[in-house]
């Protein structure tokens, strides 16, 4: 799932409390590379990840476009994606 402006208080300020995986992502071959990878981790998650009383949502963001948030948000100033395989 993609956070946009139009999505934000519907998934960040959700009803349901969803736990929120939360991963950023800059534009171009690399970028696509990790967030391919991400959702296979997401896709592994709901085969088999834990029960929670909450529900959990893999969420990702562009990395230049939100950059500022995630700074305020977070503390982000940059972020590194590892190989998750």
């Amino acid at each position: 799932m993609k956070l946009t402006t139009a999505n934000f208080n519907e998934i960040m300020k959700s009803e349901e409390q969803a736990l929120v995986v939360l991963a950023a992502f800059n534009k171009g071959g690399d970028g696509k590379k990790e967030l391919e990878q991400f959702q296979k981790v997401a896709k592994a998650w709901r085969r088999g990840g834990r029960d929670f009383s909450k529900p959990v949502w893999f969420v990702h963001v562009e990395g230049d476009k939100w950059a500022g948030w995630l700074k305020q948000a977070y503390g982000f100033v940059s972020l590194l994606c590892k190989d998750l395989s």
